[in-house]
């Protein structure tokens, strides 16, 4: 199935592609920030949202296509200051039906690459902790849990707790 699998970097022209993605996504699961319907982005702000984004070296997109259809992503966001620049934090996602194909783990096999390349040293992120796939794929690939977020999510009217979880590069 990975042969089918395109990783690569974002560009301003997947703006209203990469928005369509992310509100199915918001649709889809509760482990997002957006709740269905509340994401209220045009594509001309996403456009914007990624130039910025790619104008700074610590920065960066990645999209995962199964053949020609945008599937997935994961986006990484530096640190702004000197002393934390080292430093990223991740979001990923894939919608349901391409979940299981491997398209995570290439994503992260690009974000480690693109790391090295950028003298990123650490990447962090949030987890809901009944959120065992996505644990069980962020421990396969290297990270560890530091501590939890308690009450950091509301859903349904339940809080939920996060893990804060990191990988030294």
């Amino acid at each position: 199935m990975r042969k089918n699998i395109v990783i690569r970097q974002i560009s301003e022209n997947d703006a209203r592609e990469y928005l369509e993605l992310a509100t199915l996504l918001d649709n889809e699961s509760v482990y997002r920030a957006y709740e269905p319907g509340e994401r209220n982005n045009s594509p001309a702000t996403i456009r914007s949202y990624i130039a910025e984004l790619l104008n700074k070296k610590n920065n960066m997109i990645f999209l995962a296509f199964y053949d020609t259809t945008l599937c997935g992503y994961l986006e990484a966001i530096g640190g702004t200051y000197k002393r934390t620049e080292h430093s990223v934090h991740i979001n990923l996602a894939v919608l349901k039906k391409y979940q299981g194909l491997g398209m995570a783990t290439l994503l992260f096999e690009a974000l480690f690459e693109w790391a090295v390349n950028f003298n990123i040293h650490r990447i962090d992120l949030s987890v809901v902790t009944d959120n065992s796939p996505a644990i069980n794929l962020y421990k396969k690939t290297g990270f560890e849990t530091e501590g939890i977020k308690r009450h950091s999510f509301l859903v349904a009217n339940s809080y939920m707790d996060e893990y804060l979880m990191s990988k030294i590069i």
